[in-house]
């Protein structure tokens, strides 16, 4: 697996993310409310050899964390995408 970027590993470990079952799960979760924040996944699935999907431009651990993260990690991750999609596209 690719190395974690370090803006990746900054976001993750700023707010922790509820290990799944318990009292934390989502089954044990209130209906969601209105506001939360949307996946930026367009459905065109496809990870470059940096992990970056190049549909959405997450990283495959954003991906893999985006069901358990809090609003807050969800608006920094898909900030972060968007900071990716800019550089890559500024690229080619």
């Amino acid at each position: 697996m690719p190395e974690t970027p370090p803006e990746i590993e900054s976001t993750l470990s700023h707010s922790p993310v509820p290990a799944s079952g318990g009292a934390g799960s989502p089954a044990s979760q209130p209906p969601v409310p209105t506001g939360v924040v949307a996946s930026p996944c367009v459905r065109q699935c496809l990870l470059n050899g940096q992990g970056i999907c190049t549909g959405c431009f997450r990283h495959s651990q954003e991906i893999g964390l985006w069901s358990a993260a809090s609003n807050q990690q969800k608006q920094q991750i898909v900030a972060a995408a968007m900071r990716r999609r800019a550089e890559i596209l500024i690229d080619r």
